[in-house]
């Protein structure tokens, strides 16, 4: 546009005329970025921080990494487990018998469905006791003068209806009794291969089992049993404690894991030994251990965060985002005072044998804080 002789620059004048309105909405612009920038990078603190958090928030309970491991020097006869109330020490376990429940079997029958005697309803009597005296042949399965006394736990009988006295049937009255023995039939693929066999579901000397019948003479003479005298069923395998010898002192046992006869110690026994097991227990320092790394790690992660949002970069001469920021040096300030802060354990005293956490770090520390 010419005016007097002289041209105007209209669009030259029209975007500077634009430009400084813009420089408010430029300004707010750069704001915007910068504080979204702080934003993220606080972001980033705040996980970094949480997983510092998690990795430190256990190592003030001492008493939690004050833990126990057992070692069996036979594993394939015994193993242990040991739990915060052990105490580190070595002991000697010979291990004589097993427990075990007993075993008891009829004689074989032609058919599983066939009807026993008349097929009248008939009761069939547990009672749970200790065999002794006498003596027992293994050929045939059965006592010899040998004494029985009840135990306890009373009389459990189970009722047979009229029509089902077969080995089916009398095997599934008992298990639907749930009365501790279990029943199963066994084909042995004889001339009579069908076998009852009866076990008591709990181990132990006290657990063999006296048996009578009322009702169908027939199922009499099939499951009657009395150790002490007339036997009709053969024992496979008898109710018996698991004898052990622990440091010299005897110990008999109706299952074959106990907790009660090393403070702190289950044991597990597998096998009988020819020869002693030696258990060593010993402190386990392995959780603290993981326990203190899972902190360095932590710890390196947050001060590289920290460091990385609020360093100065002499290449660029510029800063980080967060460089000069008070919750930044605040952060920066107790993390290492956090290197400098005793534990205390809230179960009292102190165990010198403990592992200190704080001997991993300062080792590590350096001027630029990390582990």
């Amino acid at each position: 546009m010419a005016i007097g002789g002289a041209t105007l620059d209209v669009p030259g004048i029209v975007g500077q005329l634009m430009s400084i309105e813009q420089r408010p909405v430029a300004a707010l612009n750069k704001k915007e970025a910068n504080y979204q920038a702080k934003i993220s990078a606080y972001g980033n603190i705040a996980s970094a921080l949480s997983g510092f958090q998690t990795s430190l928030k256990d190592l003030n309970q001492a008493e939690k990494y004050l833990t126990f491991k057992a070692t069996s020097s036979d594993t394939t006869a015994l193993t242990a487990a040991a739990s915060a109330k052990a105490s580190a020490g070595s002991h000697t376990v010979s291990i004589s018998s097993l427990a075990s429940a007993q075993k008891l079997l009829a004689v074989g029958q032609s058919s599983d469905t066939d009807s026993i005697g008349t097929d009248v309803a008939s009761k069939i009597t547990f009672e749970l006791g200790t065999i002794s005296g006498g003596s027992f042949d293994a050929a045939s399965g059965k006592y010899t003068k040998a004494l029985f006394a009840s135990s306890s736990q009373g009389v459990k009988t189970v009722s047979i209806d009229s029509g089902k006295n077969t080995l089916a049937g009398i095997r599934d009255a008992i298990n639907t009794a749930k009365i501790g023995i279990t029943a199963t039939i066994v084909n042995d693929g004889s001339e009579k291969p069908y076998t009852l066999a009866l076990s008591s579901t709990s181990m132990g000397a006290k657990n063999s089992l006296k048996i009578s019948v009322a009702g169908d003479e027939t199922l009499s003479s099939l499951m009657a049993h009395d150790p002490a005298g007339s036997q009709s069923l053969k024992q496979t395998v008898a109710a018996q404690n698991a004898l052990i010898t622990v440091n010299g002192v005897p110990v008999s046992k109706d299952v074959n894991s106990i907790a009660d006869v090393i403070p702190g110690i289950t044991l597990d026994f597998l096998k009988i030994t020819e020869n002693p097991i030696t258990l060593n227990v010993a402190q386990d320092n392995s959780a603290i251990s993981n326990a203190v790394q899972e902190f360095v790690k932590g710890y390196n992660e947050l001060h590289k965060t920290l460091s990385g949002m609020s360093a100065y970069n002499p290449a660029t001469k510029q800063g980080s985002v967060l460089q000069g920021d008070s919750t930044v040096r605040m952060l920066q300030s107790q993390m290492r005072s956090i290197l400098n802060t005793p534990i205390s354990s809230s179960g009292g005293g102190t165990n010198n044998s403990e592992p200190d956490w704080r001997d991993h770090t300062k080792r590590g520390h350096n001027g630029a804080g990390y582990l």
